[in-house]
């Protein structure tokens, strides 16, 4: 859907069978594992291979057994917690601040049960520009075709709001990050907005598949960010990233969290907590989980941890904010 900024396995559910047949007594059946979903995001973006790799780590320990599942992002997977105690959901922490506050899309209905369980990386927002386009800045995307992702999402708002402070209004292209990818070798759109675990994997694919450059924000641009979403933080990509890349790119990032919802059981959101951070090889299951770590987990100061996560947290001797 294109419109104009100025318009503004599963797995298997596995019951372990308890107790033998013994003459003149009943067969005793253990209580089966819960089944879960993990809520993520759209093909070609980080958060689905996060959840698969998350829900195969949970599902190993014998807490639960989960499956994940693709969807809208943050934003929907922020909906999906509030109707269901079932529910676990990557979440970019400005997405949860929007929906703790009732702002953006969650104007005049704040999110009441979502509770944060561990941290996950960091999104770092970047630029990919065909080279044809002639776009080498931010500024430059004034009219120009943008894929910002899906409708309503966090890429889109953001990069709504900072076109809106420094008065430029690019064409909004919304898809999956897959999608854009093609459209980007397709022509159908000049750039993409794209935030993610760094390489953001989209703007990678975008460089390697057509004749493209990645860049970022400068000082002014990122200072606006900062003032517009306080939960960001400044952040470099080393040279070398992304395919040609000859010079460090400046920009935002902010930390992204596993969450669910308040009516889990203290139980089992502890057990959750527990079987993923107590996990010493979890960067070498998928090398996005480096950074899910429980010292981490400072860094979310805008959702409430869930009384099952905190209780682990302090186990292990983490003071949470």
């Amino acid at each position: 859907m294109i419109r104009h900024f100025s318009q503004i396995t599963r797995a298997a559910g596995v019951f372990s069978l308890g107790a033998a047949f013994l003459v003149g007594t009943p067969v005793l059946r253990a209580q089966a594992a819960p089944e879960l979903e993990f809520h993520s995001g759209s093909a070609g973006g980080s958060f689905l291979p996060y959840a698969q790799a998350a829900s195969q780590v949970i599902t190993e320990s014998g807490v639960a057994s989960v499956e994940a599942v693709e969807s809208g992002g943050s934003n929907a997977n922020l909906a999906a917690i509030e109707e269901s105690d079932t529910v676990l959901a990557t979440v970019f922490l400005g997405s949860a601040n929007a929906a703790a506050n009732g702002t953006g899309a969650f104007d005049g209905t704040p999110t009441m049960n979502t509770r944060a369980l561990f941290p996950m990386y960091m999104t770092s927002f970047q630029i990919a520009a065909r080279v044809d386009a002639g776009i080498g800045a931010f500024m430059d995307l004034d009219g120009r075709r943008v894929g910002a992702g899906p409708a309503g999402g966090p890429a889109e708002n953001y990069l709504t709001a900072l076109a809106e402070v420094v008065g430029i209004s690019p064409v909004i292209v919304n898809a999956s990050s897959a999608e854009h990818v093609d459209q980007m070798v397709a022509g159908e759109i000049e750039a993409l907005w794209q935030g993610a675990s760094v390489p953001v994997p989209a703007i990678v694919a975008s460089a390697e598949q057509t004749d493209a450059i990645v860049f970022g924000l400068t000082d002014d641009e990122i200072e606006a960010m900062l003032d517009l979403f306080p939960f960001m933080a400044p952040t470099e990509v080393a040279p070398g990233v992304y395919p040609g890349q000859s010079d460090p790119i400046h920009s935002v990032a902010a930390w992204n969290f596993v969450m669910t919802s308040s009516e889990m059981s203290d139980e089992l959101a502890y057990q959750i907590t527990s079987a993923v951070l107590s996990r010493d090889d979890l960067e070498e299951v998928l090398p996005l989980l480096a950074l899910t770590r429980a010292e981490n987990a400072v860094s979310n100061r805008i959702i409430q941890f869930h009384p099952g996560a905190i209780r682990y947290y302090e186990e292990v001797g983490v003071a949470l904010p």
